[in-house]
């Protein structure tokens, strides 16, 4: 057997021992995924870093989301949602609470059916895969033809936000409390303009 083929089979052997069926805090977690990324997290031990660059505040440089799940393991995580400048500036932050990326999981079983471990698992997977797709993402960030939710917006930012060129980006918070939020240049900041589900 050459010296080559003795390396790779090494390698596979270091690699299987550092396998582990469920995602933990560790110097081997958060392996890289398409659009996933290690780094460095904000605060705590990091599971996984997830980051998208998107048009959003800043005419012609896209801004960065970033979620990172931060704790011991995937089920009691919670996250962290950031958004910057291009430059590093922040825009917004918003902490999610062990279990909300999760409770949303409810209406997908059937009555008094527990999920297991690995169902759970995988759709925080799943949530986290999501959460920056495009679909979560409008522009104008308002339609035409919308409701104003006045507990949200006062009608200037609210018609400000129908304009060409505005970006709303939305994602859920627990079981029914849907967020919508947009850069307001009237107001340079990061607002929640929106709520969608029954939060």
């Amino acid at each position: 057997m050459s010296y080559r083929h003795l390396l790779y089979l090494a390698g596979m052997l270091t690699t299987a021992a550092c396998s582990s069926p469920s995602e933990t805090a560790s110097e081997h977690a958060a392996p890289v995924e398409t659009g996933e990324s290690i780094a460095t997290a904000t605060a705590g031990p990091v599971l996984r870093v997830i980051e998208r660059r998107r048009l959003f505040a800043t005419p012609n440089a896209p801004d960065v989301f970033r979620l990172e799940l931060l704790g011991d393991s995937l089920l009691s995580a919670s996250a962290l949602l950031i958004i910057r400048t291009a430059t590093g500036q922040e825009l917004y932050r918003q902490e999610l609470r062990p279990g909300e990326l999760e409770a949303a999981l409810v209406y997908e079983l059937k009555a008094g059916e527990q999920p297991s471990r690995a169902r759970r698992e995988a759709y925080l997977r799943q949530r986290r895969a999501e959460f920056f797709s495009d679909d979560k993402f409008t522009s104008p960030a308002i339609g035409p033809e919308e409701a104003m939710q006045p507990e949200y917006a006062d009608l200037p930012t609210w018609n400000s936000l129908k304009l060409p060129g505005t970006v709303g980006f939305s994602f859920q918070v627990g079981k029914e409390d849907g967020h919508r939020i947009a850069w307001v240049p009237a107001k340079k900041k990061v607002l929640r303009y929106a709520g969608f589900g029954g939060g």
